[in-house]
């Protein structure tokens, strides 16, 4: 993947070159950051103290033409054992114009979910440093990101009725072996009595749909966004706690199962998230509420694995002033939207975050997360249980240019 990622880069760069360096936009950063966790491991081996929390990007932009625009963002994260900082194409695509008010993007672009997933990877944009996981989870981050494929777009202003943004994909998605929430699929089948390795997932129909509204009404905005998704699962598959059952079907199963890869069928039925924000003065304030309903299908073990997701977040931001503000959100993530008692299925956060400009390219972030639940904590990073009520905080510092 490095490889291609830097063939990638020299010939972008050897196109721009080979038109004209004017008018190119060149932009990066560098982010580091520290987390530490009271008990639950978090996203990394927080309850030691951990500094596995990296991001670091350089984009380049120029439009060719009145109608045409081409960019690209190389990106690379570290994350626990997500990312390893290993550098990825994060987007790169060509936006044609058809008029005024429409156009088409072919590539790579950042999937159309609620307020902030298209800005999420430049953390210059935002003054808290983890969005609310309740719809901006990040062990879902490289799956939920972006997409390739083709894009629609229109934008249609009216004086009276504000400023309409619609968007609607059709593409493919790639998920890297080592997210989070890959390896807490494959807890689930392990669970099951399946034991997979060399394991990989294909999202190979990928839809969705946004719109966006301005209202009339100086700083309300509202969205909607709404997606489907279906994908395999393809790994080795280790079946012994099959056979130990000595039910003759359990058993054939395990022989049919472990006869070669195999291949496991993720539905995701939808993904939605309805958004509302208002900016008043030196306030912002926003809600977003989020569903996403999926299922794990095995049939040759007649399994079925589903879930039916619920979160929502409110969040009030306050610029005290150039180079200071402040952000308090309150998020709450159901796995199953109808059980609301079980710790192991859900995770409230309540966040109180600072933002300090030092200069144009250099901020500071702090922020303390009070938490209840642990169904983000994963097993792979908490193999001797977990603690029902428990705290992190997050520092981090961002150079930007």
């Amino acid at each position: 993947m490095g490889k291609k990622i830097f063939f990638i880069l020299i010939l972008f760069l050897f196109s721009f070159y080979s038109w004209s360096l004017e008018d190119l936009s060149v932009h990066g950063f560098i982010s580091q950051g520290f987390m530490k966790s009271d008990k639950n491991n978090y996203l990394t081996n927080s309850s030691n103290g951990s500094y596995e929390f990296m991001e670091t990007g350089i984009n380049f932009n120029k439009a060719l033409n009145d109608k045409t625009y081409i960019g690209l963002q190389i990106f690379a994260r570290d994350l626990g054992d997500q990312g390893n900082n290993k550098f990825v194409l994060d987007w790169g695509f060509a936006d044609y114009s058809i008029d005024s008010y429409s156009g088409i993007r072919i590539g790579k672009f950042k999937r159309t979910l609620g307020l902030y997933n298209v800005e999420r990877d430049v953390d210059l944009l935002r003054n808290v440093i983890l969005l609310p996981q309740s719809v901006y989870d990040e062990g879902m981050r490289p799956f939920m990101n972006s997409s390739q494929g083709i894009e629609f777009y229109k934008n249609n202003y009216t004086k009276n009725k504000g400023n309409f943004e619609f968007q609607i994909h059709s593409g493919t998605v790639n998920v890297p072996s080592d997210s989070s929430y890959l390896k807490s699929v494959v807890g689930t089948l392990t669970k099951s009595g399946l034991r997979l390795s060399d394991f990989s997932e294909t999202i190979y129909s990928d839809t969705s749909l946004g719109l966006k509204w301005s209202t009339p009404v100086d700083g309300l905005t509202t969205a909607f966004s709404y997606g489907t998704s279906d994908g395999d699962i393809i790994a080795s598959v280790d079946a012994t706690a099959l056979r130990v059952t000595a039910i003759p079907a359990l058993v054939a199963a395990a022989n049919l199962l472990e006869a070669s890869k195999q291949k496991f069928n993720v539905d995701f039925g939808k993904i939605s998230t309805a958004s509302i924000e208002y900016k008043w003065d030196e306030y912002t304030f926003s809600y977003e509420r989020y569903r996403f309903d999926a299922s794990l299908v095995i049939p040759v073990l007649n399994l079925t694995e589903s879930m039916q997701n619920l979160g929502y977040y409110s969040m009030i931001s306050k610029q005290i002033n150039d180079k200071t503000a402040l952000s308090i959100y309150s998020s709450d993530f159901y796995k199953n939207k109808d059980i609301r008692d079980d710790p192991s299925l859900y995770q409230k956060d309540f966040c109180i975050s600072l933002r300090f400009d030092i200069d144009e390219n250099l901020l500071f972030k702090a922020e303390y997360h009070d938490m209840e639940g642990y169904y983000h904590c994963y097993d792979f990073l908490n193999p001797s249980g977990y603690s029902k009520d428990w705290n992190f905080i997050a520092l981090k510092i961002t150079v930007s240019f």
